[in-house]
């Protein structure tokens, strides 16, 4: 089939023919107490298949390759504006050498059913829902002179608790994802989530005012997911990002360097090369606080006249991006504060975060902090700052760091003056 893709899209005067094949292999498990809620595999194939026709640039998605998407490059190019070259990306030899598999999913099964066992050392567990899944992906990007081929696997667990005490309810939710075949202790994890969601059982309001503020591994990298934008040539061309001028310059605090990092094998958004076949590389977005790279794609490139970045994912987006940990751990950032508050769970980024100005107003739930210990539980409050003012307030940087997402994370950042609302 492929060959004759390529036959007939050469017939066509299609430049650039490519064709990305993505198949996912995935196990799903879900546990509600002690009863299987859910139990799913599944195997799937897409196809992202590009060209450029009349000097447009075309990309159809599709479950099924056949002779009709050669026809439905040339209607869609009608409705595309932008004209662009049809010169040819150089791509990179790049093959995967790793081979994986889906584990055979009783033992987990059997580890999850028997978290309920938890209840005996702590009655006031009302619920514990788990959630497991073994993500395998494999992308091939195909054209007439390369086949570029690159696998990962990803593990995920994940745990909601919800206790009672007094007939009042409080549920905590904990994730660990893993990119090898290692355990996940979710007997460690779900106790965690027990104690959290105990922890606010009890909790008490802060009063409204400027405090210093830990911000969790988990809740920064959340954030950091909506100011990708901030860096993509695309939204600095249109005047639309709020480092429009300045690139060279300082823009956050000099202990901030945010870099890419997304060939690197051990990290959850591993790619060796983006939709485009461009291969990817380590950079340096943000050092010391300057802002070093804007991200490209070909079209932006062109209008920069700049390098591609292997940033072209759809849309420009980043794999890997992440703040540098320091050298404090989390709990030595918690002895440096007399009076503050450590966020660990935020709400409504959708709605509470905007990229454009970048305003933030989100829920917030954590600990208050006093003379270096974390005092009592806290939520209903509301985290109130501007990602301008965030990343400059940075008095110190955790050496912890979790990737929950396959875009960006962060270690914890312990940051002053961050106003506190209810």
């Amino acid at each position: 089939m492929y060959k004759e893709l390529f036959n007939n899209a050469k017939q066509n005067d299609l430049h650039n023919f490519q064709i990305m094949e993505i198949t996912t292999e995935e196990l799903d498990i879900e546990i509600f107490n002690n009863q299987i809620d859910k139990f799913e595999t599944s195997d799937i194939t897409k196809y992202i298949v590009s060209a450029n026709y009349n000097n447009k640039d075309v990309r159809i998605i599709t479950e099924e390759l056949n002779n009709d998407i050669i026809n439905l490059i040339k209607e869609q190019s009608e409705y595309i504006d932008i004209e662009t070259s049809n010169d040819r990306i150089a791509l990179e030899d790049i093959k995967e050498t790793n081979t994986y598999k889906i584990n055979n999913p009783s033992k987990i099964i059997e580890r999850m059913l028997n978290l309920i066992t938890l209840k005996n050392k702590y009655p006031n567990i009302k619920e514990i829902k788990s959630y497991y899944t073994e993500l395998i992906t494999k992308r091939k990007i195909i054209t007439i002179e390369n086949e570029l081929y690159d696998i990962k696997k990803e593990t995920s667990f994940s745990t909601e608790v919800t206790v009672t005490e007094n007939n009042n309810n409080s549920t905590s939710y904990k994730s660990k994802i893993i990119t090898d075949d290692s355990d996940i202790n979710i007997e460690e994890l779900t106790e965690e989530t027990i104690i959290n969601a105990t922890d606010k059982l009890h909790y008490k309001e802060i009063t409204n005012g400027t405090y210093k503020v830990i911000l969790t591994s988990e809740v920064m990298g959340s954030i950091l997911r909506y100011f990708i934008d901030l860096f993509s040539a695309d939204k600095i061309q249109k005047d639309t990002s709020l480092l429009v001028g300045k690139q060279k310059k300082k823009v956050f605090s000099n202990k901030i360097t945010i870099v890419e990092d997304p060939n690197n094998t051990k990290l959850l958004g591993k790619r060796l090369f983006d939709n485009t076949g461009k291969k990817t590389y380590y950079k340096e977005i943000v050092k010391n606080g300057l802002f070093i790279q804007p991200l490209y794609d070909s079209k932006t490139a062109k209008i920069d006249n700049a390098e591609l970045t292997g940033n072209d994912y759809g849309e420009i987006s980043v794999r890997n991006m992440y703040i540098l940990p320091g050298s404090t751990t989390k709990e030595e950032l918690i002895t440096k504060v007399d009076k503050g508050i450590l966020i660990d769970s935020v709400g409504g980024l959708h709605s509470g975060i905007n990229p454009i100005n970048g305003n933030i107003s989100i829920q917030s739930e954590g600990y208050y902090i006093e003379n270096g210990k974390k005092k009592y539980a806290s939520k209903l409050f509301i985290l109130v700052t501007n990602i301008m003012e965030l990343l400059n307030n940075v008095i110190d940087i955790s050496n912890n760091i979790e990737f929950y997402y396959q875009d960006t994370a962060s270690p914890d950042l312990l940051l002053d003056n961050i106003k506190i609302s209810k």
